[in-house]
């Protein structure tokens, strides 16, 4: 009998491993189907870690094919920006930047300048961001080599200088040695309107001690009326109606994260910029710009008003991957969903009613190990 019971008792174990099993397959499956239906006729740009890689990674486009999810590598990247129309995307390569149809297909190249080694340098960036589309799509802004540059998509292609970093002050005594100037750098673009930029600006002064400094500033493309904006600020975001700033500032304890006029005028003070944690926190502007997103919570840019997330994120998508070209939230094209790189996998959010929920659903959990997520029409 008792050999009966120990049979019986294997049957059991074994249906329970594959029940276990077979659920979780069929888990999976139903994820990328409700992945697939959440992207609906829109897609996401993302970088795809390469095996023995540290910086450049794989340029990839993610669209709902039937219930499941289709990737097409498009190119290796170290960073991209895509068009205001979601079709092309411009990315840094190697040996220069180029232009890619979202869809797939062959890359052309853009300039053979390019802002990789200002993506990795000295300066540490929360926002990170060294290219930026006019809004009409026709113009390319990017840093290189710590100057700022505009580039036609049609026409010569000749990159036009349009700035270039305020030079390291360096003033010594009589007989002391001299010190290399150390080009901090420009960082940071970003367009008010086909002709005008705002960025950020950095550069040191030393005078026995060695400072940094830090302004955002406004200038036209043909390099006229360049002018502080925001003496001391860092890293702007333009709302999308290009009427406010998005910023940060470094305080004794810590930093703030600003808004502003576009003038840089009526700055008031959002959050501080440290979470709980002590770790620096990623912010961006919402589908419409009447929120400021932030890894849990959005504020209002004009009563400064905080919304907390309600609900957790799924266990899977724990810790935000802060290297280099992690990404900002990105809303969905209808403004219903915001996506947040994660470590664990993108934890997804819903909004309505004026409200935010993070989805519990695991549905992007098939995205796990991608990084700069951003969300496009189509």
């Amino acid at each position: 009998m008792g050999r009966i019971d120990r049979g019986i008792r294997f049957v059991w174990a074994i249906t329970a491993v594959l029940v276990v099993v077979l659920t979780g397959c069929g888990n999976t499956e139903n994820y990328e189907k409700l992945t697939a239906d959440i992207l609906g006729d829109t897609r996401l740009i993302a970088l795809k870690p390469i095996t023995g890689e540290a910086a450049v990674k794989t340029l990839v486009s993610v669209k709902a094919d039937g219930d499941n999810l289709a990737f097409v590598d498009l190119a290796e990247a170290y960073g991209f920006e895509v068009s205001p129309g979601g079709q092309e995307i411009a990315y840094v390569a190697d040996d220069g930047i180029y232009l890619v149809n979202a869809a797939g297909g062959e890359g052309r190249k853009l300039t053979g300048m390019s802002p990789r080694f200002d993506m990795f340098a000295e300066q540490k960036t929360l926002i990170g961001k060294t290219m930026a589309w006019s809004a009409d799509g026709k113009q390319l802004a990017f840093v290189c080599g710590g100057d700022l540059y505009v580039v036609p998509l049609e026409g010569d292609g000749r990159p036009q200088p349009v700035a270039k970093t305020d030079p390291d002050i360096i003033k010594i005594a009589d007989g002391a040695p001299a010190m290399a100037p150390k080009i901090r750098g420009i960082t940071c673009p970003n367009w008010i309107d086909n002709g005008t930029l705002v960025y950020q600006d950095y550069y040191a002064k030393f005078d026995g001690q060695l400072t940094d400094h830090y302004n955002i500033m406004q200038v036209n493309t043909d390099g006229s009326d360049r002018k502080v904006l925001v003496a001391g600020g860092k890293e702007p975001l333009v709302s999308p109606d290009g009427t406010r700033l998005l910023f940060h500032m470094e305080t004794n304890l810590g930093g703030d994260i600003m808004t502003a006029k576009i003038d840089g005028t009526g700055a008031r003070v959002l959050t501080g910029l440290l979470d709980a944690d002590r770790e620096t926190m990623p912010y961006s502007w919402s589908f419409d710009g009447t929120y400021v997103l932030f890894d849990g919570f959005a504020a209002d840019p004009g009563t400064g008003k905080h919304k907390a997330f309600s609900g957790r994120p799924g266990p899977d998508s724990q810790g935000i991957d802060r290297g280099i070209a992690t990404g900002l939230p990105s809303c969905s094209p209808d403004g219903k969903w915001i996506i947040y790189p994660a470590a664990g996998g993108p934890k997804l959010v819903r909004t309505g009613d004026g409200g935010f929920a993070y989805d519990t659903s695991k549905a992007f959990a098939p995205l796990k190990g991608l990084s700069s997520i951003c969300w496009v029409k189509g």
